[in-house]
C-alpha cells in the first residue's frame, strides 16, 4: 500500500501532500513550542512572556472553529492557500512588533490561522486517497511532519543568531506561504465529492 502512494497515478498528490507538511508542520511547531522563549530572549520578563503566550494559545480552539466554518469551501484547497497566506502575513507581521500588546494580537492571529490551517490539512490528506491506502498515507504524511520538526530544531538558534526574531518568524512566513502557489497550481479538489469518487 506504501508503494501504491509513489505508483505514477499517486505520486503527484504524494509529492504534494510532503511539501505540505514538511513546511506547515515545522512552522506550526515553532510558533506554539519557540514562542515563549524567543519572547524572553527579545527583552520581556518571564511573566510577560508567559502571559502574552497564555493568550496566544487561546488562538487554538478559535483556530478550531474557523476550520468548521471554512474546511468546506472550496474543495478544501482553497481555504488551505487562503489560510496559509494569511498565517504567512500575520507571522511576518508578528516578526517586526516590538510592542508586548501588538505581539500578542499578532501571535493570537497566527495561531488561529495555523491551527484552521492544519487541521484542514488533515482532512485534505484523507480525503485524496482511495480507501485502501488511506491510514497508511495519513500514516505516512504524519510521520514525515514529525521527522521535518525534529530536523528543523538544529537551525532555529541558528537563524536567531544571525537574523533575531523578525528573521525567526520571517522564516515561519515563508514556509506558510510556500507550498500555496504548488497546491492551487496542481492540487485536486477534494470537498464536496463522495470518498468513493477519490481516485
Amino acid at each position: 500500500v506504501l508503494t501504491g502512494m509513489f505508483t505514477r497515478k499517486y505520486i503527484g498528490r504524494t509529492l504534494l501532500l510532503m511539501l505540505l507538511f514538511v513546511c506547515i508542520t515545522p512552522a506550526g511547531f515553532l510558533l506554539t513550542t519557540w514562542t515563549t522563549q524567543l519572547l524572553k530572549m527579545l527583552g520581556f520578563s518571564v511573566k510577560e512572556s508567559l502571559t502574552a503566550m497564555t493568550i496566544i494559545s487561546i488562538g487554538v480552539p478559535v483556530g478550531c472553529f474557523l476550520n468548521s466554518l471554512v474546511s468546506d469551501m472550496g474543495g478544501r484547497k482553497l481555504p488551505i492557500a487562503a489560510l496559509g497566506v494569511l498565517a504567512a502575513v500575520t507571522a511576518l507581521i508578528f516578526g517586526g512588533m516590538k510592542s508586548l500588546v501588538l505581539l500578542t494580537v499578532l501571535g493570537f492571529a497566527v495561531t488561529v490561522f495555523n491551527m484552521a490551517l492544519n487541521f484542514t490539512l488533515f482532512s485534505y490528506t484523507a480525503e485524496s486517497y482511495p480507501t485502501r491506502m488511506r491510514n497508511t498515507a495519513t500514516g505516512f504524511h504524519n510521520g514525515l511532519a514529525r521527522l521535518s520538526v525534529s530536523g528543523s530544531q538544529f537551525f532555529i538558534p541558528m537563524i536567531h543568531a544571525s537574523y533575531g526574531f523578525a528573521g525567526i518568524f520571517t522564516s515561519v512566513a515563508v514556509l506558510f506561504f510556500l507550498p500555496v502557489i504548488p497546491l492551487l497550481i496542481w492540487g485536486q479538489r477534494t470537498g464536496g465529492r463522495s470518498l468513493e469518487d477519490i481516485e
